[in-house]
């Protein structure tokens, strides 16, 4: 699997090890982490929350931190944001591909939060040219959830 990797993001891989890569994939993760919660916060306040699902197999824990952050970013960042990128600015790119990233996560209380952080792993890659960031940022922010959503239990 990490051969087809290696292959399908070659430059990307490339360039991950740089500094400033490095530096984007921490910072978008504590932007993501600190916006969504407190957007997911203030949304709580003015709509009732359904109770939240836990995982329930070893195969969806695999599912939301690995495939999850590939396929979504490969969709809503390198494809759908990088076309409206060249046909309008970065906030109009940004937003609509973040509205679009939110949607399917079927989440009321946390559509603003996921709107969010969509707008800052856009702002990220763009800045990085580099599709691995938001992922591995991504990757990061679903790892951390699933955690603190089992250590809560």
């Amino acid at each position: 699997m990490l051969k087809y990797c290696k292959y399908w993001f070659r430059e990307d891989y490339e360039q991950i090890n740089t500094k400033i890569n490095r530096e984007s994939i921490f910072n978008s993760f504590c932007f993501a982490i600190m916006g969504f919660s407190a957007l997911t916060k203030l949304s709580s306040l003015f709509i009732i929350q359904q109770p939240l699902t836990h995982l329930q197999t070893p195969i969806m824990y695999i599912y939301a931190i690995i495939f999850s952050p590939v396929i979504e970013e490969l969709i809503c960042r390198k494809y759908l944001f990088s076309k409206l990128y060249k046909k309008y600015n970065f906030w109009v790119a940004s937003i609509i591909s973040s509205i679009l990233f939110a949607i399917p996560h079927w989440n009321l209380v946390g559509f603003l939060g996921y709107v969010f952080i969509g707008i800052v792993w856009s702002h990220y890659y763009k800045k990085t040219n580099n599709i691995l960031v938001p992922i591995c940022s991504h990757l990061l922010f679903n790892y951390f959830v699933i955690l603190f959503m089992s250590l809560r239990g």
